[in-house]
């Protein structure tokens, strides 16, 4: 695993400044309708660390803290964002983190997170494979 890669590209505190199809996602999340304003109307910051065989990722918005440390290549039990019990698994592939959760209910929804840079930008790209797919992003600057 290129360790020393994703350090250079990843590790450190970035801060959203932009983002899109935000309230789409969310709502689909099934996260209230002033839950979701405060997630769009915010600049909340994140925090990534990558060790040997893992990635933590604290999120600070504000209102809510939420901290994920899963290792790579490895499906683990973890809560998605909705509060639903699942499996959690982080790969790095083609320079891009990318976390899968995977709901333990078959009726409910796959997402993925890409973490990805784009010139001095870190672009989160979330997806909730559905038909058809939703999808929003999410753009933070190094702080």
């Amino acid at each position: 695993m290129a360790t020393d890669e994703m350090k250079s590209k990843f590790e450190g505190k970035w801060k959203l400044y932009k983002n899109e199809n935000i309230d789409a996602f969310f709502s689909d999340v099934g996260v209230n309708f002033l839950v979701r304003k405060m997630i769009a109307a915010g600049s909340p910051t994140q925090t990534i660390t990558i060790n040997d065989d893992s990635v933590k990722i604290d999120v600070d918005a504000g209102f809510r803290k939420r901290e994920d440390v899963v290792k790579f290549n490895v499906e683990e039990d973890k809560t998605t964002e909705n509060g639903e019990p699942g499996k959690m698994m982080a790969t790095y592939e083609d320079g891009k983190i990318k976390f899968t959760q995977t709901p333990n209910d078959p009726k409910s929804t796959v997402t993925t997170m890409i973490r990805e840079r784009e010139g001095e930008e870190l672009v989160l790209t979330m997806i909730r494979h559905k038909d058809p797919d939703i999808v929003a992003k999410r753009w933070f600057k190094r702080l």
